[in-house]
């Protein structure tokens, strides 16, 4: 949806001006897009990570990469308190991700989409 204005300065010249609305698209109009793209993005992922196993070599996966990213490794290795308690933290913040993912898709809870 385009948003016709005139701008100060262009001596009456219509310049036609994107409504931030316009940029994105509705849910309503287009469903089929958005599950599109959601099957595009699994689908990508499972493509890679399915490579990434079926080479076996370190550092391909999602996991390992995810490890290195946050040093998770290095701390294991030579553990210090403050590597320590921050291998802890991501531990727990990846264990309550995983539960409100859970619960997020499998029961439609925080969020939206209930069932």
């Amino acid at each position: 949806m385009a948003v016709e204005k005139r701008e100060k300065g262009t001596a009456g010249a219509v310049s036609t001006v994107l409504a931030a609305q316009a940029a994105m698209i509705p849910y309503q109009e287009s469903p089929a897009a958005y599950s599109a793209f959601w099957v595009l993005w699994v689908g990508s992922f499972l493509l890679v990570e399915g490579a990434a196993l079926a080479r076996q070599h370190p550092g391909d996966t999602f996991t390992e990469n995810f490890r290195r990213w946050l040093q998770l490794q290095a701390v294991m290795r030579a553990p210090t308190t403050a590597g320590t308690i921050g291998l802890w933290a991501t531990r727990g913040m990846v264990a309550v991700f995983g539960v409100w993912l859970t619960a997020h898709m499998a029961l439609g809870m925080w969020g939206g989409g209930g069932l």
